[in-house]
């Protein structure tokens, strides 16, 4: 899910770091921690939040020019590569999980 959060700073960024919160949860929180520790985006003070981007790190480590068009590109075939989320990725789950093992009801009469 960093991974997650480190593609919506890239394709978005900057973004202010509320806005980031509000769509990823609170642990983006711990999230933007971890990256910034990697150095993979930067964040500057703005208003009462902060706004985050990529750094130049980052495109050397993805071997990327820089380019939003390209990294849109490069993350659409990825996603396509990799398929559809998995429910854990998702949060969900199939719902045959919820369904319980009973004896179907009877609306015969009991005698």
């Amino acid at each position: 899910s960093v991974l997650r959060t480190l593609s919506l700073i890239a394709l978005e960024g900057p973004i202010v770091q509320t806005d980031l919160i509000n769509l990823r949860g609170s642990s983006a929180y711990d999230h933007v921690k971890q990256l910034l520790s990697l150095k993979l985006i930067q964040r500057q003070r703005s208003d009462r939040s902060y706004k985050v981007s990529v750094t130049r790190d980052f495109y050397s480590y993805f071997q990327l020019s820089g380019d939003k068009q390209e990294l849109k590109e490069r993350m659409s075939l990825a996603a396509a590569m990799a398929g559809p989320p998995t429910d854990e990725e998702t949060g969900l789950h199939d719902p045959q999980d919820a369904v319980q093992d009973t004896e179907p009801v009877s609306n015969a009469a009991a005698s």
